[in-house]
């Protein structure tokens, strides 16, 4: 059954929940005894053990307390000689069952759908820290703990097609979940809400099937296809699940990157300390900076490039040497891999983030899902926004970001390209482009997206005679693109706008469909 929006009810959580509930409901209805309470008292710690915490289940647990203080006073006050106290007693621990039954339903315990269907194959994965040479200073140096360089390594999770029959493991880390759930409330949620981190621990039950450490399923002849994603700001490893799920099931290695310049919730490192998520740089534009600001972000996407450029050598390198680490879970990337067939995949902030790295390290495609080009440094956003490609162009040239804009004409953007004299290649040269949009950035023309159609429409987006695709998802708001919506109770995500009128599972396959249609057609090449 889908519930809420694409997710659907765990089953054995669902039937905790009921259990509770109906004990609790017997015990309110029946006399006051030992018996009762006891029982009572164990259906709590059922509830309690299966959820692995208070928080987790809260929607049960938090009425249960006060529920189980309100049973205890009927133990010791006569119900013939003090009616009208028993009867507010039963009043109150009725309205509190009544509340608990109400919230398990607004905030069901859910899971993501299954993506075995969009493929033919299971799905394995393996966390690694990977070793890694950064060439670039983090942004966050002065502010958060930095690995010496001859110690670097990056924080990684490889998703990889095998046979094996999946398993159900958690959707988030469980050494990270806590803060992970703490710092998505606090950069994301209404201000009154943001201490109470608690109200997201659901997603600490969400399961998905997978398999850590299968076995690596036997490649084609020339060896998998390697996708490298790079999340958004906010994002994360796990918050992209059903994308690079689904693509590992369709045979691709999907190598995903936690980055460390501050746009993660949480980063865990390989000697045990946690990188939190850091958002100094918004001073800047609440103070008015907004250049600043966004030349702050354009000095984080250079470094986000960098490190998933790291990635990429450090997991092409995995093709002829391999790590103790995979040794010890049975794992072999060794002449697996198909080094000439990479492609840099991102949503938003991790949109960008591979659109700068290809200007360096040019992959086979770039999959780039509303990408926020007002980040992008300077070289690489007129590498991406031709001026040699504009000049037929009658659109005008408009840059957005979900906090400003920046006009840019034509004639202005060709004298900036002989001013600065930083474009020595067009990314459309060397790269094949899907750039994929949200209705809701396209029709706003954030982020240059009007732009990028007219390339399109004018057959001068990507490669001469290439595959090069410009596509928007109609119906489709920015944070679609992730999990968010699909974590998110219907209700919820439309009423602070995550999503429009239609079920984000729907939006997450188009997405889907869109994106491998267009892998195939590399693939296969028509």
């Amino acid at each position: 059954m889908v519930l809420w929006g694409g997710l659907r009810p765990i089953v054995s959580q669902v039937v905790a929940d009921v259990f509770a509930l109906f004990v609790f409901s017997n015990a309110i209805v029946s006399k006051p005894s030992t018996r009762s309470s006891a029982l009572m008292g164990a259906a709590a710690g059922v509830t309690i053990a299966y959820s692995g915490n208070l928080t987790n289940r809260w929607t049960v647990n938090f009425p249960m307390i006060p529920l189980i203080i309100l049973q205890m006073l009927r133990l010791f006050i006569p119900e013939d000689k003090h009616r009208w106290i028993s009867r507010i007693l039963f009043a109150l621990s009725a309205l509190l069952i009544f509340a608990s039954a109400c919230l398990c339903i607004l905030f069901p315990a859910v899971e993501l759908a299954p993506m075995k269907s969009l493929g033919d194959y299971n799905v394995g994965v393996v966390d690694l820290y990977l070793p890694v040479k950064l060439h670039f200073t983090s942004p966050f140096a002065d502010t958060q703990h930095v690995v010496p360089s001859e110690q670097d390594h990056a924080t990684i999770r490889i998703l990889y097609p095998t046979v094996e029959e999946p398993m159900s493991i958690s959707y988030l880390r469980p050494r990270t979940s806590e803060v992970y759930c703490e710092e998505n409330m606090k950069h994301s949620a209404p201000p009154p809400l943001r201490p109470y981190s608690w109200m997201i621990h659901g997603w600490r039950l969400i399961q998905v099937p997978a398999k850590h450490h299968a076995t690596l399923a036997s490649p084609p002849d020339k060896g998998f296809p390697v996708i490298f994603y790079s999340h958004g700001l906010g994002g994360s490893a796990e918050m992209y699940a059903y994308q690079t799920h689904a693509l590992a099931a369709q045979g691709y290695v999907v190598v995903v990157l936690d980055h460390t310049d501050g746009s993660a919730p949480v980063v865990s490192r390989k000697d045990g300390t946690l990188l939190r998520r850091n958002e100094t740089i918004l001073e800047q534009w609440f103070n008015g900076f907004q250049d600043e600001y966004r030349l702050s972000r354009q000095t984080m996407t250079a470094y986000r490039a960098q490190e998933l450029l790291a990635v990429v050598e450090g997991v092409l390198r995995l093709n002829y040497e391999t790590l103790p680490e995979l040794e010890e879970s049975g794992l072999d990337f060794r002449n697996q891999l198909n080094s000439a067939d990479i492609h840099y995949m991102g949503h938003s902030f991790g949109g960008a983030t591979a659109l700068h790295a290809a200007k360096y390290r040019p992959p086979r495609s770039v999959l780039a899902h509303d990408p926020a080009s007002d980040w992008l440094p300077t070289e690489s956003r007129l590498s991406l926004f031709d001026v040699g490609r504009m000049k037929e162009s009658t659109v005008n040239h408009t840059y957005w970001t979900r906090g400003g804009t920046v006009a840019v004409s034509a004639m202005e953007m060709e004298d900036n390209h002989e001013n600065e004299k930083s474009v020595t290649l067009s990314l459309h040269d060397t790269t094949e482009l899907l750039l994929l949009f949200s209705e809701e950035w396209y029709s706003k023309k954030w982020s240059g997206s009007d732009v990028l159609k007219d390339m399109h429409d004018r057959k001068v987006l990507g490669p001469v005679g290439g595959k090069s695709h410009f596509g928007v998802i109609h119906g489709a708001f920015h944070q679609e693109f992730s999990d968010a919506c699909m974590l998110t109770p219907l209700w919820i995500a439309r009423e602070v706008g995550l999503t429009g009128l239609r079920n984000p599972l729907d939006t997450a396959k188009e997405i889907h469909v869109e994106t491998s249609s267009f892998l195939r057609g590399l693939q296969q090449g028509i």
